[in-house]
């Protein structure tokens, strides 16, 4: 009788943690199905490193389109900047006519972590927070100045490096 409770002791621990196993490895799955829904170039290889998407966040192949955000970086580095290229995804919309209507291409470069605005002869950092007001301000100093070079808006203070 000893016996038979020590083997059904050692059944009933050794099924709790089968379950607790079984039920860890699904809800990982499920996590990364969920991710993946969500963000469809996290598992992607890069030859050239740059992504474009669109304006409701769907991904471009290289090439299909120009003028909309792009992110340089290396394939591995879309894990490691997640909230980077969400919080562009976000903002994007936002700026998207504005950008038209100026003829400016946003880069969100990941490797250095810069969000850049390019346009006619100029360059642009931006800062990763107010996007939009940054970048109404660096419209405004070109409409207003004669501007080549590169611009640090990336604080409330612009400054202009090169003239």
């Amino acid at each position: 009788m000893v016996k038979a409770k020590k083997y059904f002791t050692l059944i009933l621990i050794a099924s709790v943690l089968l379950f607790a196993f079984i039920y860890y490895a699904n809800s990982i799955g499920n996590i990364r199905k969920k991710i993946n829904k969500k963000i469809p170039f996290v598992n992607l290889k890069l030859e050239k490193g740059i992504v474009s998407f669109d304006k409701n966040g769907d991904f471009i192949k290289n090439g299909e389109t120009s003028g909309l955000p792009e992110i340089k970086t290396q394939g591995e580095n879309f894990k490691k900047h997640y909230d980077a290229i969400r919080e562009l995804s976000f903002v994007f919309p936002l700026i998207q006519d504005l950008l038209n209507r100026e003829d400016l291409k946003l880069l969100l470069d990941l490797d250095k972590d810069e969000i850049l605005v390019e346009g006619n002869g100029f360059k642009a950092l931006i800062g990763r927070k107010n996007i939009k007001r940054r970048i109404e301000n660096v419209i405004t100093l070109i409409h207003r100045e004669k501007v080549s070079g590169f611009i640090d808006a990336s604080f409330d203070s612009m400054m202009v490096i090169e003239k």
